[in-house]
């Protein structure tokens, strides 16, 4: 099989065009599984969001709990409750999620 070649500029193309395009740092969680304890957000690949990634939940402006991304999907992932917070049953649909890393003590 004769190898492929192409420009490198065609090359840079590609893969730039793989990257993610929204990147939202805010989102919101979709669905609440209590009975396999876990929850869906819609934050995925489209931004940037990784596996293992730490989201916290607000609430009135206030962080109730912080979750761990399992599996991430083009515009959703799922993620589970880490322990130490408010547990899967303090949450709810609707409830806001944004990236550990943009949230501010006080």
């Amino acid at each position: 099989m004769p190898a492929i070649s192409m420009p490198r500029e065609q090359v840079s193309e590609t893969v730039s065009s793989q990257e993610p395009v929204s990147k939202k740092q805010q989102g919101k969680i979709l669905m609440i599984n209590k009975d396999y304890n876990f929850i869906l957000v819609d934050l995925g690949l489209v931004d940037g969001l990784n596996q293992s990634q730490i989201l916290s939940v607000i609430r009135e402006d206030t962080s109730i709990a912080d979750v761990r991304i399992e599996n991430v999907y083009e515009k959703m992932a799922s993620a589970v409750v880490m322990s130490g917070t408010v547990g899967i049953d303090g949450l709810l649909e609707g409830d806001v999620v944004i990236r550990q890393e943009l949230v501010v003590s006080s």
